[in-house]
């Protein structure tokens, strides 16, 4: 039985709220979201560097680091390295999530890097994740599903976010299972 949903990221906002509506649909099915932002004449791939941002709030961290491992799996895919990224707005919580993240790793038994940036003040969150995964071939980044009639406020973060990025895989676990493959 299927279980998870993979679509192509529209160019436009009125395409990807659409999108937006039917993974709401799926996802009360326990069904997964998958979206792909494929770069446009943008050069082949490198293959060196796979970035998964991890915020711990939707429980789509755990699809999110098995994707980049089965992906790692691929024979072109096989020598890069996958970080696992975060973001922290206060200094005395930097040591907490790398230890969370450290502990994280070792449960899912992933070989990555665990990554911690400290949001300066005035810094845009996007900004930030653009900057540190501007050498990422392949940005992971966990979703919501919107409730109805915040589909365009959230396409539109989407749309930003990905901007940013050389391809990007957005992800809503809504499996049995959410949240609880890795604690």
């Amino acid at each position: 039985e299927s279980n998870t949903v993979l679509f192509g990221l529209p160019a436009g906002i009125e395409g990807l709220v659409r999108i937006l509506r039917i993974a709401r649909a799926v996802s009360r099915r326990n069904i997964s979201t998958i979206l792909a932002r494929l770069p446009q004449n943008e050069g082949p791939l490198e293959h060196q560097a796979i970035d998964v941002w991890w915020r711990g709030k939707q429980d789509n961290g755990d699809l999110m680091l098995l994707l980049a491992y089965l992906l790692s799996l691929n024979p072109a895919w096989r020598r890069a390295r996958i970080a696992v990224r975060a973001i922290v707005e206060d200094e005395a919580e930097l040591p907490i999530m790398e230890q969370k993240l450290r502990h994280l790793l070792e449960e899912a038994r992933i070989q990555a890097e665990a990554h911690v940036l400290l949001k300066p003040p005035g810094r845009e969150i996007p900004a930030l994740m653009h900057e540190a995964s501007r050498k990422a071939d392949l940005v992971f980044l966990g979703t919501a599903i919107p409730d109805r009639g915040e589909e365009v406020q959230v396409a539109e973060r989407m749309t930003t976010l990905a901007a940013g990025f050389h391809t990007t895989i957005f992800v809503h676990n809504a499996g049995l299972f959410a949240g609880e493959l890795i604690e």
